[in-house]
């Protein structure tokens, strides 16, 4: 039996599939398995699973599903997973060759361990424009794990390894997640009083893409995650946390200000300015919301009479 189960979701990505697939296969750990669950791609990313499948039989299994969303690709491997520990990695990652020996090194004193990476910014030829520290190591600074996550996500991306003994406990991921997802698994482990720790080195490549950074679709995901996120915590958050509920109405109307200027989506916007309202009335966010509409109306209007 592998003392580790990496699993890989993977959806349309088969340009950088294979390099996350090959930083696994050249750890220096190497008592593992990889479970990528292909979640409906529609490009050729089955017929590089089929053949890495063929290749490290004993090492890699696939699975293949209709599409269902990251959330519920993660649980299908978490099922079937025979580690101890439960590794995630995104499908364009890269871990360095260190990631698991190291990771695997400190569970000895924690539940869950978080590494520190670099931060790349890819352009569309895939070549690096950017490149910084992605410090995770103020989560070992924090006194209260779970409190402090109720007001951020300040840990990030499931990229990392997790006793396989806290999902017995704190269930899957939420499948109606998937934008945030993250930072409710997060939330959960730290509501169950398990240990997350960061590395102080980085073991780890997350890559980011320019092409995404106006991406309509992916601003909208970040403001209906966020907003389900909150709702889903707000009662423990509020009433046995003390957070103040000034600061989820500072969250929302940013939300509301993401939804109109980045997404364009009048409903969303509404929908976060609302729920602002709710946790802290103010006039002055009424009447800079109603300034921002009007503002928005005549730069279309103008817009139109310039083309016409």
């Amino acid at each position: 039996m592998p003392n580790v189960s990496v699993i890989i979701p993977t959806y349309n990505h088969s340009r950088y599939l294979p390099q996350s697939i090959n930083s696994v296969l050249c750890q220096e750990y190497e008592d593992f398995e990889i479970i990528i669950v292909d979640d409906g791609s529609r490009d050729d990313t089955h017929i590089i699973l089929n053949n890495y499948s063929r290749k490290y039989p004993n090492k890699i299994r696939c699975l293949f599903q209709t599409h269902r969303g990251v959330s519920a690709s993660r649980n299908e491997g978490i099922k079937i997973a025979r580690g101890e520990f439960i590794a995630f990695q995104d499908d364009d990652d890269i871990w360095f060759p260190n990631f698991l020996k190291v990771g695997i090194s400190y569970l000895d004193t924690c539940d869950a361990i978080k590494p520190s990476c670099y931060n790349v910014t890819m352009d569309s030829a895939d070549r690096e424009i950017k490149r910084s520290f992605g410090d995770s190591s103020k989560i070992n600074k924090v006194s209260n794990t779970f409190a402090e996550l109720l007001k951020k996500n300040f840990i990030g991306s499931p990229t990392g390894i997790i006793k396989a003994d806290c999902f017995k406990v704190i269930g899957l991921f939420d499948e109606i997640l998937n934008e945030k997802e993250d930072w409710d698994l997060w939330i959960r482990i730290a509501e169950a009083e398990y240990l997350i720790r960061a590395t102080t080195e980085p073991l780890y490549i997350y890559r980011k893409f320019e092409s995404r950074a106006n991406d309509k679709k992916r601003f909208l995901g970040h403001v209906k995650g966020t907003y389900r996120v909150i709702e889903k915590y707000k009662k423990s958050a509020i009433e046995n946390h003390s957070i103040p509920s000034d600061l989820y109405a500072t969250i929302f109307w940013d939300l509301a200000r993401i939804a109109l200027y980045k997404c364009k989506n009048i409903l969303w916007f509404i929908i976060c300015l609302y729920k602002s309202m709710q946790y802290d009335f103010s006039f002055k966010r009424i009447i800079n919301s109603l300034s921002t509409i009007h503002k928005k109306m005549l730069t279309r209007t103008t817009k139109r009479t310039i083309n016409t």
